[in-house]
């Protein structure tokens, strides 16, 4: 850190870095979404995190295990906000059985977004929700998208 502003260098084969790009570095590079009230930082193989000024914690690089703590196993090339340190949580509602129209509401109440929508051929109720993702009671950042699928009827 120089005057609360992030550099790395070296390895970046996942992202790590946190500079947008996934090349390695001699040469200190500034980390992107870093750039002021970052007071702690702390690097693993290949992943790092930030401590902000007010709580918040972003990390960046690799995910394949959920390591990153924003939700999803996605690597990452910039930093994203970790769930429930200071970030506004979305806590995915359970909407098998319900309406489409009342599940859609649920999780806008949950500070969730509806994603994406598949319609399947069952012998449910036109509209009936017969699956969601990720499932009931995962924490995301809000905003995030519950997938939905939808009966179509028969």
């Amino acid at each position: 850190m120089r005057a609360s502003r992030v550099v790395c260098w070296g390895d970046d084969g996942y992202g790590q870095l946190g500079d947008g790009k996934r090349a390695d570095r001699r040469l200190p590079a500034r980390a992107a979404k870093l750039s002021r009230g970052v007071v702690a930082i702390a690097a693993g193989a290949s992943h790092t995190c930030a401590l902000m000024r007010g709580g918040h914690v972003f990390c960046t690089g690799q995910n394949g295990h959920g390591q990153l703590g924003d939700g999803t196993k996605k690597d990452r090339r910039t930093s994203v906000a970790v769930v429930g340190f200071g970030a506004a949580v979305c806590t995915v509602p359970g909407v098998l059985g319900k309406t489409f129209t009342a599940a859609r509401a649920a999780i806008t109440r949950s500070h969730c977004r509806v994603g994406r929508v598949r319609r399947l051929a069952s012998r449910r109720k036109t509209n009936t929700v017969l699956g969601e993702s990720p499932h009931a009671g995962t924490r995301l950042l809000k905003g995030a998208r519950v997938g939905l699928t939808v009966s179509r009827g028969r």
